[in-house]
């Protein structure tokens, strides 16, 4: 499904975008300048364009944890794999405000710098903890 979304972007700018010489993408399909079917192709780009950020961003997620659960069986991860996809869509489909509350914490996390090491600072060599203390 990836790839055929990305085929069909890649066709669809190609032939689209040499429309519009000035370098502003689908918005410069201007329902003034070109009738009432620009809107239509805008529409249709910003879905594809979606769809596509969509489709990516659950392969990736879906990939990441499949490959932390290495101790499941390949039908267990592929369980979880289908799952996480369902909850992520049913999640996304319920508003922003729900949204917002499910992965806010996953993204201040992601953004957080990362915590220290425990055993203390480390030293120039790359030692930590009593090494780096002893110095």
């Amino acid at each position: 499904m990836v790839v055929a979304t990305v085929a069909v972007v890649s066709l669809m700018y190609r032939h689209v975008m040499v429309w519009i010489p000035d370098g502003s993408g689908g918005s410069g399909l201007c329902e003034e300048e070109f009738g009432g079917w620009a809107v239509k192709v805008n529409a249709a780009i910003t879905a594809i364009e979606y769809t596509l950020t969509l489709l990516v961003s659950l392969a990736a997620l879906v990939t990441f944890v499949a490959d932390r659960a290495g101790g499941l069986g390949h039908w267990p991860r592929v369980g979880l794999a289908v799952g996480l996809t369902v909850l992520v869509g049913i999640v996304v489909n319920r508003g922003p405000r729900l949204a917002a509350r499910v992965f806010g914490p996953a993204t201040a996390a992601d953004a957080a710098p990362p915590p220290s090491r425990a055993g203390g600072p480390v030293d120039g060599r790359g030692r930590g903890g009593a090494a780096a203390r002893a110095r």
